[in-house]
């Protein structure tokens, strides 16, 4: 359930074909959708495996990147679902706080905690085909003293394990299609876990773990820590250290 990360995702468009991506530049961001995809295949230099994706969905805050219809340009990136030290997301989320993630924390990180928090992004921008792409080349935390404009999009989480049927529907096709590809989506959608209809609803952990997780909207998400089978390395994002004012 771990991989080596040395893409990003492609910045999903609602639908269109003149999609523009998000400028290249550094601005303040909020995550807005936190979805885990479930197993998915991947091949790579003939190689194929399987490992299990988190998709992380930023919108920029800046009032001046805006889409034609006056809402915010997002940016998305594609993760292995793995907190090894080695893995692409740990150092990610450790230049976002400002401060490494020790092993303990690492152990019982609550993903939910990520939905709704600000930083700054880097954007670049990468041709793949013909197509321009924005990518989120790093991220930090933001500044102390600097307060970014309130969030426009709703907060979304999808488990693929406990899947809320609402919060699928609202989905792209393409992102649709992925996640219901997926075993774990497979088996919950056979019987293995039922799937939630309303948006809001609370997930129904399984009987096993409903004794170690709180009461929690997104308690799928409470300290998973997926199989720490260790990727390729990868050079480590840089952090900056704000006195351990860490969002999460």
């Amino acid at each position: 359930m771990s991989a080596n990360f040395a893409f990003t995702a492609p910045a999903f468009s609602s639908g269109g074909g003149d999609f523009q991506p998000c400028p290249s530049g550094v601005f303040p961001a909020r995550l807005y959708r936190l979805l885990d995809l479930g197993t998915q295949s991947e091949t790579f230099e003939g190689k194929t495996n399987e490992r299990r994706k988190l998709l992380l969905s930023f919108e920029i805050l800046d009032p001046d990147i805006a889409t034609d219809d006056g809402r915010p340009m997002t940016v998305h990136r594609r993760f292995a679902w793995s907190l090894h030290p080695k893995a692409a997301l740990r150092p990610f989320l450790a230049a976002w706080r400002g401060k490494a993630l020790t092993d303990e924390e690492a152990a019982r990180f609550d993903f939910s905690k990520l939905l709704g928090a600000a930083c700054l992004l880097n954007v670049t921008h990468s041709e793949r085909g013909d197509r321009i792409r924005a990518d989120i080349a790093s991220i930090s935390p933001m500044p102390k003293g600097m307060t970014p404009p309130p969030g426009v999009n709703a907060l979304v989480m999808f488990h693929t394990e406990h899947p809320d049927a609402a919060v699928l529907d609202s989905l792209g096709r393409g992102l649709r299609e992925v996640i219901e590809r997926s075993p774990e989506y497979r088996r919950a959608m056979s019987g293995g876990h039922q799937a939630t209809a309303p948006a809001n609803r609370t997930p129904t952990p399984p009987p096993a773990q409903a004794a170690t997780r709180p009461t929690d909207p997104h308690q799928a998400f409470y300290g998973r820590r997926p199989e720490p089978t260790p990727p390729a390395k990868e050079p480590e994002p840089v952090g900056v250290d704000f006195d351990d004012d860490i969002p999460f």
